[in-house]
């Protein structure tokens, strides 16, 4: 995120969601390999998600069964509100729930295993790596990996989820553009900075007698 000094960082939700979105593109895969090593499991045995299948929504119900495994990331402020830290800057903590959906063919212990599986690499990625791509200053585990069935007559079918708090500051009342004519209905805004051109002048230097 590109922050202009004249504003500082202004963050909401989707800001959020979108570091998360990243931090987990990066990392998800490494804890998903080490899941399985301490398993002993096959190298990769989970299935891999494409990229594009690790995205923000409203709920754990956007997804195609043929773009799964599909990791969510649902993003709101947490109930408590926010706080104004150093007299001047305001900080929020986020509630962050990430689903990892599971579509299965085979049985409903790998299903289960999968979406476990997915849910933990999850937790390790947000908790073990301190800043989430340079927008929270803190994580915590809120939900501990479980495994939840949407329909639970189908239990091909599974959705693994882990929650965090993740606190970032989001806005700084001593910032923004300078008023101009602050008495103004509305206040006139900075006017552009002047353009500077560079004149080029050439001296023909005459002998002295």
């Amino acid at each position: 995120m590109t922050v202009n000094s004249n504003f500082g960082a202004l963050v909401g939700p989707w800001q959020v969601e979108q570091a998360v979105i990243t931090h987990l593109q990066t990392w998800l895969d490494t804890y998903l390999n080490e899941q399985e090593r301490q398993l002993g499991l096959t190298p990769r045995a989970s299935h891999r998600p494409d990229p594009t299948w690790i995205y923000g929504a409203t709920d754990f119900e956007s997804y195609r069964e043929d773009s799964t495994p599909a990791v969510i990331v649902v993003c709101n402020p947490a109930d408590t509100g926010p706080e104004l830290i150093a007299s001047d800057a305001y900080e929020q903590w986020f509630s962050v729930r990430v689903g990892s959906v599971i579509v299965n063919r085979q049985d409903e212990d790998t299903t289960r295993m999968m979406a476990s599986l997915y849910a933990t690499a999850v937790m390790g990625a947000l908790i073990q790596q301190g800043s989430v791509q340079g927008i929270s200053n803190r994580t915590v585990l809120t939900q501990s990996p479980t495994v939840d069935y949407p329909d639970p007559d189908e239990r091909l079918l599974a959705i693994g989820i882990t929650g965090v708090n993740i606190s970032a500051a989001i806005g700084d009342e001593k910032l923004g553009p300078i008023e101009t004519d602050p008495t103004s209905d509305p206040p006139t805004a900075p006017a552009d900075p002047p353009e500077v051109s560079t004149v080029t002048v050439t001296v023909q230097g005459e002998p002295l007698s």
